[in-house]
């Protein structure tokens, strides 16, 4: 009996360790949760790394903002033989006269995207059209870059004529008349403050570069100038400190207050298209030319950080980056 009894027990120990949940060998996730899109075989968001596919790879796409709300997440981009389109949650809706989309801000059931319509500049509000800019010889005033919202208004960048532009709730400001083209690519909005990223196109010995530059409430800080072009693709406010991205002759980099940080050491061709500041750390996001492909790159405080190792060498572009709690 007592042999029987040591068995029992024996067999009762076994089961209750082939019953318990082994440690799972996959990384948890540590810090802010960190969203991304990227397009390249396949337009995609990641959180944390971890990619959800927008496409199949049967059509061209192109996915370049995101928006976070609660638990749902929206990109904006276009897709082939459709035009500009978002996706909320993975499923893809269109968007009336839209070619692409290029911004995305979400407000309770009002979504609100901005791009390029075939009437010109335009952004939407629940799939109605507002025009803001009608096709002219200038390339740059064909879209409406970048669309914010705060406290109940709708601020859009982009161009009116030759000359750098915001609509607020559809009433035009431009910032420059100086006969010179420009462009507003990206806006942010802070109390009472107004900032707005853009560039000017100026020739040089012969040669068109662009020179990037920042208007706060309408007066222009120009931090760049040169013998190579800076394009200026994001701008964000953290306490007062103005943070831009973009890239200077071949090289990514961000500025805070007008003071550089290089992204790459510039001997390979890199961009970055979008900066976020969470508490005390700069995220940007763009990509490294690797010469035989393409990486989706994502920089923290300046240093390179591996967000998705799996598809790393399949030629992705990553566009836009945001970070949560």
């Amino acid at each position: 009996m007592r042999t029987l009894f040591v068995l029992l027990t024996s067999l009762l120990l076994l089961n209750a360790c082939g019953n318990k949940e082994l440690p799972s060998s996959e990384p948890q996730w540590e810090g802010p949760n960190i969203y991304s899109v990227e397009y390249g075989s396949v337009s995609r968001f990641l959180k944390n790394g971890k990619p959800t596919n927008l496409t199949d790879g049967s059509a061209t796409s192109k996915a370049n903002a995101i928006f976070v709300d609660g638990d749902d997440v929206y990109v904006a981009g276009s897709y082939q033989g459709i035009g500009g389109v978002y996706w909320k949650n993975g499923i893809r809706l269109s968007v009336p006269n839209a070619l692409e989309l290029k911004s995305i801000y979400v407000n309770g059931n009002d979504v609100y995207v901005s791009g390029t319509s075939k009437n010109g500049a335009s952004y939407w509000k629940n799939n109605t059209e507002y025009n803001i800019a009608s096709n002219t010889s200038y390339d740059w005033s064909s879209s409406a870059y970048s669309i914010f919202g705060y406290n109940n208004d709708i601020y859009v960048t982009g161009m009116k004529a030759q000359n750098a532009a915001y609509w607020k709730n559809n009433n035009p400001i431009v910032l420059t008349e100086n006969g010179i083209p420009q462009m507003a690519s990206a806006i942010f909005v802070s109390g009472n403050d107004v900032y707005v990223a853009g560039m000017e196109a100026k020739v040089v010995s012969g040669k068109t570069l662009l020179f990037g530059k920042y208007w706060k409430n309408g007066e222009a800080v120009v931090f760049t100038g040169g013998s190579i072009t800076l394009e200026i693709n994001s701008i964000f406010i953290k306490n007062g400190d103005v943070y831009i991205c973009g890239y200077e002759g071949i090289t990514a980099k961000y500025w805070k207050n007008g003071t550089e940080v290089s992204l790459t050491d510039g001997t390979v061709l890199s961009k970055a298209y979008s900066i976020y500041v969470f508490n005390n750390d700069v995220y940007t996001a763009g990509f490294i030319d690797r010469g035989t492909y393409i990486e989706p790159a994502y920089w923290k405080n300046g240093q390179l950080i591996k967000i998705n190792e799996v598809d790393r060498a399949r030629n992705f572009t990553a566009t836009a980056i945001l970070v949560k709690d």
